[in-house]
């Protein structure tokens, strides 16, 4: 029940040399915070190279419930920065307005930036953050994080991953809404990942921007699967809905993908698949995928009322049962 606000961080070499955590430096320790507020703090001062702006986490296993992260500031990770092999936990907490001190490509992770470690998000928000590079709520370098419940809205980048930006490790999004992010420039207005180890699962991606690949989410050379979402409403300069570029086993199944610009869906890769999708009214072509899923459809699923967010299938959709019918998927709409 602490409200910290406009401080600075303090001089430390680690992770590397320069003023971290502008409210809390924590090194190899796993306190928790509740009910914690973290406003207009910053990492260093002036030009000078800072990571977490409210919090910098060094190792150890840091708990923080119900804390709201406002308004900070750091060179990465404008909220928070989370390092060696640290595992950090944050359980409905509000990111709102954290962003970086200047336009250097080099900085990331409009809220949180990890590199390292890893990061578990269940609930809240992440909101109107942004990033000077890529990334504009997260940067994430050969790490494991995890996204549940959680919207992730409004977020902004200039060099891709408008919202999530994601080199190596693995990334899950599961039951969660990621809306209205966009980047300046690069790939991925709502997701950029590389290398990665991906799960998407039950997550609607919708008015996502990119000016050049995936509207919503761009996926070069990643492995995992993407089941029961709806990619809709994206624009993207080549493929506004999903694009994903496979190394490794790769499922894409059971997701509604409608209404997006520059074209709906984008799979390939030795061992990438794509099946049982409803690909539908995508301005620029539907199923772009080589080769597309024999199972797959373009077909008006007739929702109830989209048009006031009622996504439920009507008697009559051609979704309603038409998954996958596999004990595996978790839904065979």
């Amino acid at each position: 029940n602490f409200i910290l606000h406009d401080c600075n961080g303090g001089n430390s070499s680690e992770p590397v040399g320069g003023q971290h955590g502008g409210a809390i430096f924590s090194k190899d320790a796993s306190p928790t915070f509740s009910n914690c507020v973290f406003t207009n703090n910053r990492a260093a001062a002036g030009m000078g190279l800072g990571y977490g702006g409210a919090v910098c986490v060094v190792g150890g296993a840091p708990v923080f419930e119900n804390c709201d992260f406002s308004g900070n500031i750091a060179s990465s990770g404008g909220a928070v920065g989370v390092f060696e092999a640290a595992n950090a936990t944050f359980i409905n907490c509000n990111f709102t307005a954290n962003t970086l001190r200047d336009s250097l490509a080099g900085n990331r992770g409009g809220a949180l930036y990890v590199e390292g470690a890893t990061v578990t998000v269940t609930g809240g928000s992440v909101v109107n953050n942004s990033a000077a590079g890529s990334g504009g709520a997260m940067y994430m370098s050969a790490s494991e994080a995890t996204f549940e419940g959680v919207e992730v809205r409004n977020n902004r980048a200039r060099a891709g991953g408008g919202a999530i930006a994601a080199s190596g490790g693995s990334l899950a999004m599961r039951s969660m809404q990621l809306r209205d992010n966009s980047t300046l420039a690069g790939n991925g207005g709502g997701v950029s990942a590389n290398g990665t180890a991906l799960e998407l699962r039950n997550v609607r991606a919708t008015n996502n921007i990119a000016p050049n690949i995936g509207g919503a989410v761009s996926a070069f050379s990643v492995s995992g699967v993407v089941e029961n979402c709806q990619f809709d409403g994206n624009s993207g300069g080549s493929v506004g809905g999903l694009f994903l570029l496979g190394a490794g086993p790769v499922s894409v199944h059971n997701n509604m993908i409608m209404e997006n610009a520059g074209g709906g869906l984008m799979v390939s890769g030795t061992e990438a698949s794509e099946n049982w999708n409803n690909i539908w009214n995508n301005a620029g072509g539907d199923n772009l995928s080589s080769p597309a899923g024999r199972l797959s459809f373009s077909l008006d699923p007739l929702f109830v009322n989209p048009a006031a967010g009622d996504f439920g299938l009507g008697q009559y959709s051609p979704n309603v049962d038409g998954g996958a019918d596999n004990p595996a998927c978790l839904d065979p709409d």
